[in-house]
């Protein structure tokens, strides 16, 4: 019997042409949710599908429809990054794949407001070592860097103001530590988006539900225990919008059990498991 680790990706990954290869019935039925997002995923341009209300539903969708289901195994575990934690549940059965579309445009939406009139970012850092020093030395007035995604004991991402963030990477250039801008339009897992958490709770309570017949256990991403019910999950979702996300840990949690991993829509977080 096999023992399965299932990864979810999250934004970052997202292309023009990531529906290559997916079944067309299946995608053109969850695509058709949110308006523009087949012609942003199939045409571009990158700019648009880098916007988080567009990226969030895609990545879902892509990931989602290449999720195999594994009947004959043993022990099933899941772990989304991030977004992807929402297709980790809706393969669990806790989330309905068609509402679980409009819930991630919803949510992109939300936490494209809470960054409106400030340039934001994230920057990923090839070091988990303390830097308080350094962010209070270029950290400038008004403005955040917050620890958004604990990816890997070699790998830190930071979110927070794009103005003081290149002043970070200008003092850790100088340091030899490298660090590298992603491919999002906003700052995500940080505080700036906790003005956003509570509209959000209202539309998870619409769509959350708990199967309590599942035989996947879903690792959640902010403290790295598994969900049990139905509360667990919104809390944990809402709570994701400003929380970072603890995917080293939770990884760790689990790695003792010997589980062969399979992730759907990239290679990236096998990479950082390796």
């Amino acid at each position: 019997m096999r023992r399965i680790l299932h990864l979810f990706p999250g934004q970052g990954i997202q292309k023009v042409g990531m529906h290559a290869s997916l079944d067309s019935h299946q995608y053109l039925n969850l695509v058709k949710y949110v308006p523009g997002l087949q012609k942003c995923i199939e045409e571009g341009p990158q700019s648009i599908l880098n916007q988080t209300e567009f990226t969030q539903p895609a990545i879902f969708i892509c990931s989602y429809l290449r999720y195999q289901q594994i009947p004959d195994a043993e022990i099933q575990y899941a772990i989304g990054h991030s977004v992807g934690e929402y297709a980790a549940l809706t393969i669990a059965g806790h989330l309905d794949p068609e509402e679980t579309v409009q819930l991630l445009y919803k949510r992109g939406c939300i936490m494209r407001d809470c960054s409106k009139g400030r340039q934001m970012g994230m920057l990923a850092v090839a070091s988990t070592q303390d830097f308080t020093q350094i962010i209070q030395k270029v950290l400038l007035k008004n403005q955040i860097i917050e620890p958004a995604l604990y990816n890997s004991q070699n790998q830190l991402v930071y979110s927070g103001d794009k103005e003081s963030l290149k002043l970070m990477q200008a003092e850790l250039k100088k340091q030899k530590v490298n660090s590298l801008f992603l491919e999002v339009s906003a700052a995500f897992h940080c505080s700036l988006l906790s003005q956003g958490k509570f509209e959000f709770e209202k539309e998870l309570q619409k769509y959350v539900k708990f199967n309590p017949k599942s035989e996947i256990k879903i690792i959640r991403n902010i403290d790295a225990t598994v969900y049990e019910n139905r509360e667990q999950i919104i809390e944990g979702l809402r709570d994701q919008l400003d929380h970072p996300v603890m995917f080293q840990q939770s990884y760790q949690k689990i790695k003792d059990l010997n589980l062969q991993s399979i992730e759907y829509g990239s290679n990236i977080l096998t990479k950082l498991l390796s």
